[in-house]
């Protein structure tokens, strides 16, 4: 094997919460990225989430998709994608108040993964 004069790339810990927030990246990094990670709209749905305190219903939701983003879509559409997103666990329900969701929580993921292991 011959040396190429290059050093090994070293391994990087996992990026933080913000490294993960896609909303800022123009389109042609978008582009770029693997389709797990260039879900921008499940991005800025966890961020409106937060800037409601960690849950709002769907009307909070596609208001500050547009406050936050310029973002306009159909009402059916949002649904459809917190649906997937809950069924991801990155969001759940609310218990007890009909349409009500919330951002899953980084430790409250933690925990829910070393129980199951």
């Amino acid at each position: 094997m011959r040396e190429t004069g290059r050093k090994p790339l070293a391994l990087v810990a996992r990026p933080p919460e913000s490294a993960r927030d896609l909303s800022d990246l123009p389109p042609e990094v978008l582009n770029e990225l693997g389709p797990a990670r260039s879900d921008v709209l499940t991005s800025q749905i966890l961020t409106v989430l937060q800037s409601l305190g960690g849950r709002g219903d769907l009307d909070d939701i596609l208001i500050g998709l547009y406050r936050n983003f310029h973002v306009v879509l159909k009402r059916r559409f949002v649904q459809n994608k917190i649906w997937r997103m809950t069924r991801k666990g990155q969001v759940h329900k609310v218990k007890g108040e009909r349409g009500v969701f919330r951002a899953t929580s980084a430790r409250t993921e933690r925990g829910r993964r070393k129980g199951r292991g």
